[in-house]
């Protein structure tokens, strides 16, 4: 019984470190990515179009989990400040795609740089073996939440 609610305690206390460094790393990020006119949401886009490779309107509302109302704001703020395009289909004009610009993956690469850079410097903080547990452990927390969602 002990033994249960330590571990309840120890749930508690990750969840609130979780949060904070969500917390620090979302106003760290938005801090830094104002230099470029962009935030988060924006930077998550950024990559995830990236990632997709021209992925359609369609795609980034899937992915991202919302409306395609707020995709198209998005994603016209982001034309706005010439980091996307839009691309339509030749053979299907319903079609939209939505690419980086050279510019656009410039910032993309800017601020994944810095964000590896922070890694790279809490890494420093830690010795080795604390730090391939710390992978470790983390990969397995994130696939037993992964796997707990998938059976809802």
């Amino acid at each position: 019984m002990a033994e249960q609610k330590k571990m309840r305690e120890d749930a508690f206390t990750v969840i609130g470190f979780m949060r904070r460094l969500r917390l620090a790393l979302t106003h760290g990020l938005n801090k830094r990515m104002a230099k470029s006119g962009i935030n988060v949401a924006q930077f998550s886009v950024l990559a995830l179009i990236e990632q997709k490779d021209e992925p359609t309107m369609g795609d980034l509302t899937e992915k991202l989990g919302t409306t395609m109302g707020a995709v198209t704001s998005l994603i016209d703020r982001l034309v706005y400040a010439g980091y996307v395009e839009r691309r339509r289909n030749e053979s299907d004009r319903r079609v939209v795609r939505v690419g980086l610009t050279p510019e656009g993956q410039k910032v993309l690469d800017l601020h994944l740089s810095w964000g590896a850079d922070n890694l790279v410097r809490f890494f420093d903080t830690v010795s080795p073996d604390e730090r391939v547990t710390f992978v470790d452990v983390f990969a397995r927390l994130v696939d037993s939440i992964e796997s707990d969602i998938e059976k809802l």
